[in-house]
C-alpha cells in the first residue's frame, strides 16, 4: 500500500505529539504520524519518574537546550492538565548531599537555578537540620530544595496533545512502524503494519521515534560518528511506608554517565516508588531478560562499538552495581536507606514499571544534549532524553521555528485551544539542525 502526506512524523511520543500539536495548529498542511504501538507515549514518554522538572540540575552551558526546553515548558503542561483535568500534584524535589562533596554540588546547583531561569524564591539550600525538620525521615549532610517540580502522568497528558493534534486534521496511523527511509530528497518511509508493508511518500520526514530514530537515521547513513547504548531503569513500588512528603533524589555518583541513584517518588495518587538504576540492555525495547540473556545479545550486536568509546574501569563497576540492582530488591532498598535509614525491606511490594534510556555515544563519550541532524527532505532527533518528557513542548515549537526557515513551512492559521503560555513567550532556544553535506 502506498500513501502520500506534506509532512510524516514517525514517533507518537511526548516531542511527536507535541510537533503534531504546534505544526497542526498553524499550517494547513497535511500532517500524519505513525508510531509503531496501538496509541501515544508507549515507550519512554509514560516509563519514567512522572515529574515535571525545574531545571536547577542542568548545566546551563552543556545542557542548555534541555534547561531552556524545560523551563519554557513548565505552563504548557500544567494548562495541559488543568485543560485534560489530569493530576498536576506540586511536591517538590529534595535532592540530597550525602557527603562533603557532594555539598559542593548543591551550591553549584543553586547557581545553575538562576542561570537557567528559575526564580530565587523558587528553591532554597538546606543544611543537615534544615531537612529533618522538613523530611524527618530523610537524613543527609544538606540538600537544595526546588518547589514548583510536580508529579504528573505523562502518558494521558500526552494523549490528550494527540487528541488536540487529530482534532487538528492530523491522521494517526498506529501500529505501523517504520523501518527505514529511502530517496532522502523526495523521502518516502518504509513501514510495517498488520496488513503489510506501507509506504508513505512525503515533502517532509520528522524522525522523533525515541528508541527507533537511531536506527532510522542510520538507514540514510547519517550520524556515523555515533553509536547508541540502551539503559533500562526498573523501579520497586513501596507500600505502607509513610512520612516522606516530597520527592527525594540524591546528587549522581558519576555525572558523567547516566547511572543515577534511586529516588523515593512520589506518584500523583500517592502511590511511591524507589527506582531508577541504569540497567545495560540489547536493545531500545527490551524490558525483559536475565543478565545472562542480555550479555549474550549484547556480545554478538554492534554495542561493544559503543562500549569501547567510553570503556573504563569506573563504568564497568557502574554497570556491574545497576546490574546487580536491578535483580536485587534488598540491593535497591539499601541503596535508599543511606538517605531513609528506617526504610526496612518489608515495604518493598512488587516491581514497578520499566522503562529504557537511549543515550548517543560519541568518541568523547556520553552525548549531554539532543542531536538534531537534517538532510534535503528528513529531520532525525537523536539522544532525546531526560528531562525530555518535561521540555517537549518548548523543543517541538523550537524545531518547529527551524523547520519554518529550513524546509518552508508556513504559518497560515492560530488555533491553540492551550499552551497559549508558549505561543505569548518567544521560544529563544537555540536549537541548531546539522544539516548533512
Amino acid at each position: 500500500m502506498s500513501l502520500q502526506t506534506d509532512v510524516l512524523i514517525i514517533g507518537a511520543g511526548a516531542l511527536g505529539a507535541s510537533l503534531a500539536y504546534e505544526m497542526s495548529s498553524i499550517t494547513d498542511i497535511n500532517i500524519t504520524v505513525v508510531d509503531a504501538e496501538s496509541g501515544p507515549a508507549f515507550h519512554s514518554s509514560s516509563r519514567n519518574t512522572g515529574v515535571v522538572h525545574r531545571p536547577f540540575y542542568l548545566d546551563p552551558v552543556s545542557k542548555k537546550v534541555y534547561a531552556k526546553s524545560a523551563t519554557e515548558s513548565y505552563e504548557p503542561w500544567r494548562e495541559v492538565t488543568l485543560k485534560a483535568n489530569l493530576p498536576w500534584v506540586q511536591r517538590g524535589v529534595m535532592e540530597l548531599a550525602l557527603n562533603e562533596r557532594d555539598i559542593k554540588v548543591i551550591e553549584k546547583y543553586g547557581k545553575w537555578a538562576i542561570q537557567n531561569g528559575m526564580d530565587e524564591k523558587e528553591f532554597s539550600l538546606l543544611d543537615g537540620q534544615g531537612i529533618r525538620n522538613l523530611e524527618s525521615r530523610v537524613v543527609a549532610t544538606g540538600a537544595i530544595l526546588s518547589n514548583l517540580d510536580s508529579n504528573v502522568n505523562y502518558g494521558p497528558m500526552v494523549g490528550f496533545v494527540m487528541g488536540l493534534a487529530e482534532n487538528n486534521g492530523v491522521r494517526a496511523l498506529w501500529r505501523t512502524k517504520a523501518e527505514r527511509i529511502i530517496e532522502a530528497d523526495s523521502p518516502t518511509v518504509v513501514c510495517k503494519s498488520a496488513d503489510g508493508q506501507v509506504n508513505i511518500k512525503s515533502r517532509l520526514v520528522i524522525n522523533v521515534s525515541g528508541g527507533g530514530a537511531y536506527s532510522i537515521s542510520r538507514s540514510l547513513g547519517l550520524a556515523s560518528e555515533y553509536s547508541e547504548l540502551h539503559f533500562r531503569g526498573d523501579y520497586w513500588k513501596i507500600k505502607g511506608f509513610d512520612g516522606v512528603s516530597r520527592n527525594i533524589y540524591t546528587v549522581p555518583r558519576n555525572p558523567g554517565y547516566p547511572f543515577l541513584d534511586p529516588h523515593f517518588i512520589i506518584r500523583p495518587d500517592g502511590e511511591t516508588e524507589i527506582g531508577p538504576n541504569a540497567f545495560l540492555v540489547s536493545g531500545p525495547y527490551a524490558y525483559t531478560g536475565t543478565i545472562s540473556e542480555i550479555l549474550k545479545s549484547i556480545a554478538a550486536a554492534s554495542e561493544w562499538k559503543a562500549i569501547s568509546m567510553v570503556l573504563d574501569r569506573e563504568m564497568l563497576k557502574l554497570v556491574w552495581n545497576d546490574w546487580e540492582m536491578s535483580v536485587s530488591r534488598s540491593l535497591m532498598l539499601r541503596r535508599v536507606r543511606r538517605f531513609i535509614p528506617d526504610l526496612d525491606n518489608k515495604y518493598a511490594d512488587a516491581r514497578g514499571t520499566s522503562g529504557i534510556r537511549h543515550s548517543l555515544i560519541s568518541r568523547e563519550g556520553f552525548v549531554p544534549e539532543a542531536v538534531v541532524l537534517g538532510t534535503a527532505g528528513t529531520v532525525h532527533v537523536l539522544n532525546f532524553n531526560s528531562p525530555g518528557a518535561t521540555g517537549a513542548p518548548a523543543f517541538a515549537r523550537s524545531l518547529l521555528s527551524q523547520l519554518m526557515d529550513f524546509y518552508g513551512v508556513k504559518g497560515t492559521r492560530h488555533n491553540h485551544p492551550v499552551w497559549r503560555s508558549i505561543i505569548e513567550n518567544d521560544c529563544d532556544i537555540e536549537l541548531k539542525i546539522n544539516m548533512a553535506s
